[in-house]
C-alpha cells in the first residue's frame, strides 16, 4: 500500500496532490526506441506531454531511454531528467487517489507505509526548508515505526537508538522496467533508503538519486511531543523520565564523526532543529557528521529549603 501522509501543521505544512489525466480508449504504448537517434529521441519526448496515461507511459520510458543514450547532450540530459521526475510523479499521485484500474496503469510497488514528497514541504520557517538534493528518481520520507522488525529479532536493541516518535527516513523512488499486456500497463518502481549522495546508472550513464535527509528530519520534528516533556519533567512526569536519552538523527553509521547536541535546562532537543536542518542541508556536514540529540530532564530536588 502506497498512502499520502498527513500531518498536524505544527512546522510545516504538504502541499496538496494534484491531478489532471485523460483516459484513452486505445492508447497505444511505445517501448521501443532503439531505431531512433538521440536527437529524433529527444524531440519525440518533447512532445509527449503526461497528460494522458498513454502519455504518462511513453514520457516515462521515452526520457529514461533518453537518459540512457551515450551521446545525450547537458541541455538534453536536464529536460529528461525534469519531464521523467514529472511523469513519475504523476504516476505515483494516481497510486495515492486510488485512480489506478481506472487508468490501466499499476506501479508494483509494494511500501506498507506512509509516505511524503519531499518536495511537496513547505516550511513554516525558511530555517527549516528542507533540500531535495540530486537529480534522479523521486525523494520521499518514509516513517518507520517498527524498524526493529526489519533486524534479527534476537537484537532490539537497534530501536532504542530512534526517537520513539519513529524514525523518518529518506527514500528514492525509480524507475525500475515496463510491462505491457493490452491495454494494462505495469510500471516496476524501486525504492530504495538513500541518505546520502548516491549513484544510479541508467544505461553508462551515472546520475546522482533524489534524497532529502533534511525533509526526514523535518517530518520527525513535525510529530515530536518532546518539547512538552521539558516542563513535565520540571514538575515530575514519569513520562518524561521514560523520555531520557541520546537519540540518532537519520540511520547510524560506523563512519560518520558523532555530533552530540545537548539542550540546557528546562529546554528540550527541539533548540537545535535549525542547526541540524543546515547541516542535513549540506552535502558535505551531512555526510561527515551523525547528529545525536539529547534529552536530558532538570534535576529535581527531593526537598525544599
Amino acid at each position: 500500500m502506497l498512502s499520502g501522509c498527513g500531518n498536524n501543521s505544527r512546522y510545516f505544512d504538504a502541499l496538496p496532490n494534484s491531478l489532471t489525466l485523460s483516459v484513452n480508449q486505445s492508447p497505444q504504448f511505445v517501448t521501443d526506441f532503439s531505431h531512433k537517434s538521440t536527437d529524433d529521441l529527444y524531440n519525440y519526448c518533447l512532445g509527449v506531454v503526461p497528460q494522458s496515461t498513454e502519455r504518462l507511459v511513453n514520457s516515462i520510458v521515452c526520457t529514461h531511454a533518453l537518459l540512457a543514450r551515450d551521446d545525450v547532450s547537458l541541455s538534453q540530459r536536464q529536460f529528461a531528467l525534469g519531464r521523467h521526475r514529472n511523469a513519475l510523479m504523476r504516476l505515483l499521485i494516481l497510486k495515492l487517489e486510488g485512480l489506478e484500474d481506472r487508468a490501466h496503469l499499476h506501479t508494483g510497488l509494494d511500501l506498507n507505509v506512509p509516505i511524503i514528497f519531499a518536495f511537496k514541504i513547505k516550511a513554516r520557517e525558511p530555517s527549516l526548508q528542507p533540500k531535495v538534493l540530486g537529480d534522479y528518481g523521486i525523494a520521499v520520507v518514509v516513517r518507520e515505526n517498527d524498524l526493529h522488525q526489519q533486524v534479527d529479532s534476537t537484537d532490539n536493541t537497534l530501536k532504542s537508538y530512534y526517537p520513539q516518535e519513529g524514525e523518518f527516513r529518506s527514500y528514492t523512488l525509480m524507475f525500475d522496467g515496463i510491462k505491457v499486456d493490452g491495454e494494462e500497463v505495469l510500471i516496476k518502481i524501486s525504492k530504495q533508503p538513500i541518505n546520502e549522495r548516491t549513484t544510479i546508472r541508467v544505461g553508462r550513464n551515472a546520475y546522482l538519486a533524489r534524497y532529502s535527509p533534511s525533509a526526514a528530519y523535518v517530518a520527525l520534528l513535525n510529530n515530536s511531543t518532546i518539547d512538552a516533556m521539558s516542563w513535565k519533567g520540571f514538575v515530575g512526569s514519569d513520562l518524561a523520565e521514560e523520555r531520557r536519552g541520546v537519540y540518532a538523527i537519520g540511520p547510524l553509521s560506523d563512519t560518520k564523526i558523532p555530533l552530540i547536541m545537548i539542550h540546557g535546562l528546562n529546554s528540550d532537543p527541539l533548540v537545535w532543529r535549525y542547526l541540524s536542518v543546515a547541516i542535513l542541508n549540506d552535502e558535505w556536514l551531512n555526510e561527515r557528521y551523525q547528529l545525536w540529540h539529547v534529552l536530558s530532564l532538570p534535576y529535581r530536588p527531593t526537598t525544599f529549603l
